[in-house]
């Protein structure tokens, strides 16, 4: 939780005005007293009446009371924004929360395990998982080639049609958006597996649940 610290603070001081807003906002809903900090009653309250059972527990803000004072200060309740906005997930086999690394199911949305669970085999089935980091990775890769592709269909497109002019019958007319047409499910085919190809060098394909 140290590294959040850290990162909710550089956060902070690098972030917008409305960031900062934000963030007083929240210290502010969950210091009912007004007396500058924030108590385990208000914090548990606070979660509780918002909807937020997993972050509803002792043992979660004792995980966000970094200096162990029994009050979260105005950092500490930064911290916290940071996880909500970061997406910082809870362990679905020990229900811990997870500061740093963790393994997504990529078969299960939303289902994602701590180090500790996962090389324990705690996921419940026998799908894969990545780790976030590797995830990321991928789905960059991804998003790389599905722009690469885009620009090719773009590019093909504007050719064909700009080489057609009024001397040009209609059977030519319709051939060149038939290639058109025909190269555009062509790029998503090849986008696709490109993707896929890096997801399988990512996962080591034949071992369920491999770790990256």
């Amino acid at each position: 939780m140290d590294e959040l610290h850290k990162l909710a603070k550089a956060y902070y001081r690098a972030g917008s005005p409305e960031l900062k807003n934000e963030a007083q906002e929240l210290f502010n809903s969950l210091d009912n007293d007004g007396d500058g900090r924030v108590d385990k009653n208000e914090f548990l309250t606070f979660m509780t009446e918002q909807g937020y059972q997993c972050m509803s527990t002792k043992r979660f803000f004792n995980e966000l009371d970094t200096d162990g004072n029994h009050t979260l200060d105005f950092w500490e309740v930064m911290t916290l924004l940071y996880i909500f906005k970061s997406g910082r997930p809870f362990c679905d086999g020990c229900g811990r929360f997870i500061p740093a690394t963790f393994f997504t199911c990529l078969q299960c949305p939303n289902y994602d395990l701590c180090i500790s669970c996962y090389e324990n085999g705690k996921s419940g089935h026998n799908h894969q998982f990545m780790d976030n980091y590797a995830l990321l990775a991928v789905k960059k890769r991804a998003e790389m080639n599905e722009e690469e592709e885009t620009e090719d269909v773009n590019i093909v497109s504007h050719h064909s049609v700009s080489t057609y002019d009024d001397d040009d019958d209609d059977e030519s007319y319709t051939a060149m958006h038939a290639i058109v047409a025909a190269n555009v499910p062509a790029k998503k085919f090849r986008k696709r597996k490109l993707a896929l190809k890096a997801l399988q060098i990512a996962l080591h394909v034949g071992n369920n649940c491999s770790i990256m």
